[in-house]
């Protein structure tokens, strides 16, 4: 009888080893998995607010060129403006 009891307190030991190590691996799989999955939520955020940072900055751009065309219009206009007034005035002291 006792030789049955060590023989089954083996198995179940043994048993008990086999689901710990079962559970371990499945706990550690899960882990991992989650780990890619935050990896790769992480690379898709990234190239994200890549894309943002780049689409910003060709607005940035165009802006930049806009105000650069509107203050050349009022560089002109002031130019303009300045002939004129020089012009009327010479026309006022003839």
């Amino acid at each position: 009888m006792d030789k049955i009891s060590l023989l089954i307190a083996a198995v179940t030991f043994i048993a008990s080893l086999l689901t710990f190590f079962l559970a371990l691996q499945s706990e550690l799989k899960r882990d991992r998995t989650e780990l890619i999955d935050a990896i790769q939520n992480n690379e898709q955020r990234h190239s994200a607010h890549e894309q943002e940072i780049s689409v910003m900055q060709e607005r940035l751009a165009n802006v930049e060129l806009i105000i650069s065309y509107r203050l050349d219009e009022i560089s002109s206009k002031l130019e303009n403006i300045s002939d004129k007034f020089f012009e009327h005035i010479q026309e006022t002291h003839r």
